[in-house]
């Protein structure tokens, strides 16, 4: 059911950067540098750019986080991101990740903290974190 989404973040399509890309540039270049959000950090609205490929539909959540390698990556790289924003000015955000790339981090915490068992604590806690600081985020914006 998500082979596609494995496909791209295991670097298997040319020219899409691979989830340990992805992670390095969060974790190491303490910036987001290539195009990548859409298949590392799904949520339920399409791409302009690949449609309805990576939609993640609210019912399918709890599907995309049974399997292992999907589950850990979106761990990973929500951590990585929560870590790097909660080091970084909060007026900055939008310097090492894009406003856009923030909404779509956003709503992809907002999708998963809402559509998995409660049991799922590391999510949970992981999409609230990022949550809170974005709505912080957007809060200065608006008083800029």
């Amino acid at each position: 059911m998500f082979e596609h989404f494995l496909k791209y973040q295991n670097g298997e399509i040319n020219g899409c950067p691979s989830f340990k890309k992805a992670l390095h540039e969060i974790t190491v270049n303490k910036k987001k540098l290539s195009h990548w959000i859409w298949y590392i950090v799904p949520y339920d609205f399409p791409s302009l750019t690949h449609q309805d490929l990576f939609v993640l539909q609210e019912r399918n959540v709890k599907f995309y986080i049974e399997n292992h390698t999907l589950r850990n990556n979106y761990i990973d790289i929500m951590n990585a991101i929560y870590i790097l924003l909660r080091n970084t000015d909060i007026y900055k955000f939008d310097t090492i990740i894009s406003r856009t790339d923030l909404k779509k981090i956003y709503g992809s915490a907002t999708l998963f903290k809402n559509n998995i068992d409660p049991s799922e604590n590391k999510i949970i806690n992981i999409c609230q974190k990022i949550i809170v600081l974005l709505d912080l985020y957007n809060t200065h914006r608006k008083l800029k």
